[in-house]
């Protein structure tokens, strides 16, 4: 609205309409004021300061030019206040930015770090693991070579004990044998039918030549014979000693 009218303004002083584009111009001053719009309203001021300084009206062109000044600092102010508080939310912006990334990298670091105390008692857990695994492996082969190393001192023990017996059973029976050897060197037996003569008593041996009785038996025995004359024989071979015998013993009676 205001912009029309001060382009309506603008035509009129052109058409050297003074006081139309005066009148023209005060209605969108009065626009721009109602709507705030102070780089408008220093426009405004402006255009109407120089058609009051062309029409010969300085008093009126110094007051519309030092209102306009006044607009001007003003809308100047306030794009610096603009400026600044752009500049200033732009660095808020900038410091939040910037603290977010710190953020995101501690929240990271913290990450990083929660992985690697994960990681470190994943394999500390591990390892907690391997070693009370290969301990128990340890124990029980402990356990086993143990029991191994009494079964074999057992087993020894009892081959030892065993051979022991064997030894003694075998000595036992090395003295019963060498005992039943002795006696069968000692005794010998005759045995089966022997062929003797009825009237001379000589024994016919495996040749079948005659032999005398006590040599037969001699040689198939371990007898041995001590020659002497019975009572009935000493008696035939021997009669007068026999009878000088008993006178002697007559006598000495």
């Amino acid at each position: 609205m205001s912009e029309n009218l001060l382009i309506l303004g603008t035509i009129h002083n052109s058409l050297h309409h003074t006081d139309t584009a005066l009148s023209f111009l005060r209605e969108a001053l009065v626009s721009a004021r109602s709507r705030n719009e102070k780089s408008r309203q220093a426009k405004i001021l402006k255009v109407t300061a120089e058609i009051f300084e062309e029409s010969g009206q300085p008093d009126s062109a110094y007051q519309y030019l030092a209102k306009y000044c006044s607009v001007r600092d003003s809308v100047f102010s306030d794009q610096v206040s603009s400026r600044i508080a752009s500049l200033q939310a732009q660095y808020e912006l900038q410091e939040q930015a910037t603290r977010n990334q710190q953020l995101e990298r501690d929240v990271r670091i913290r990450e990083l770090e929660l992985g690697r105390e994960k990681t470190l008692r994943y394999f500390m857990t591990i390892i907690i693991l391997l070693t009370l695994i290969i301990l128990l492996v340890l124990i029980i082969m402990y356990w086993n070579k143990s029991r191994d190393h009494r079964l074999i001192v057992q087993a020894r023990d009892d081959l030892a004990r065993e051979i022991e017996e064997r030894k003694a059973v075998e000595k036992e029976r090395e003295i019963l044998i060498h005992e039943q050897q002795e006696a069968l060197s000692k005794i010998k037996t005759l045995s089966g039918l022997i062929p003797i003569c009825s009237n001379c008593k000589k024994i016919r041996n495996d040749q079948g030549y005659y032999e005398q009785l006590e040599s037969y038996i001699m040689e198939h025995s371990d007898a041995v014979f001590s020659h002497g004359i019975c009572p009935d024989c000493l008696k035939k071979l021997y009669p007068d000693f026999t009878k000088n015998r008993k006178k002697g013993g007559k006598t000495s009676k």
